[in-house]
């Protein structure tokens, strides 16, 4: 009966540990506290949907491992995010929730002790301004302002760690737009980043057609 007491209670404590680990995630959220999330066991992950006053959001992050990308693995991870938002205010006055924060986390990562690199490249319209930031164990350790950059950083980290990218957009302007890719790895991705600039083009056009209409 101990013996059965005792199995049945390690049980419990191994799927209650299993259940707190997370999975590549994407988190949405603007500065009038609207928030989504979506997670994906693959390592691809993508949200697409409005926000609040920002009606199109296409954002897409990869995560190496589990996913398959750029040779990732877990002592020397590969991620990217690539992301289309527009923030589009209709009503007259001043901007209502125009910060938006995408945050893109992969975990069950590490050992990691390495230089990596983060990579930022993009475009906006109509007074958007972006930050990039590179997370480990949700603490900064890169940081890029403005749509394009390059820089590598020192990491350090045991198991069981989280990496993330995060872009924080700010529209100035009722209708402004961004379309960008930001990676982090041993060796930038320009692969990827070329690939998500022709997706954003998708997204340009949505843009170009909601100001025609307006």
């Amino acid at each position: 009966m101990k013996t059965l007491l005792l199995t049945t209670l390690a049980a419990v404590a191994l799927l209650a540990t299993q259940s707190a680990k997370a999975v590549p995630t994407i988190t949405i959220a603007d500065n009038n506290s609207n928030t989504a999330s979506v997670s994906d066991a693959s390592g691809i992950v993508t949200y697409s949907g409005a926000l609040g006053n920002w009606n199109i959001n296409i954002d897409t992050g990869i995560g190496g491992p589990p996913a398959n990308f750029h040779n990732g693995t877990a002592t020397h991870p590969a991620l990217d995010l690539g992301a289309q938002n527009q923030f589009n205010q209709t009503a007259s006055g001043p901007l209502v929730g125009n910060v938006l924060t995408v945050t893109f986390t992969d975990d069950n990562l590490g050992p990691i002790s390495e230089v990596m690199s983060q990579i930022v490249t993009g475009f906006s319209f109509n007074n958007m301004t972006a930050v990039f930031h590179v997370l480990v164990n949700n603490v900064v350790v890169s940081t890029i302002t403005g749509f394009s950059g390059l820089q590598n950083f020192n990491v350090t980290a045991g198991s069981d760690s989280t990496v993330a990218l995060q872009a924080i957009f700010t529209a100035t302007d009722a209708n402004a737009f961004a379309s960008i890719d930001t990676g982090a790895s041993s060796v930038p991705d320009s692969g990827m980043t070329l690939a998500m600039l022709g997706a954003g083009l998708g997204a340009l056009a949505l843009f170009a057609r909601s100001r025609k209409n307006a």
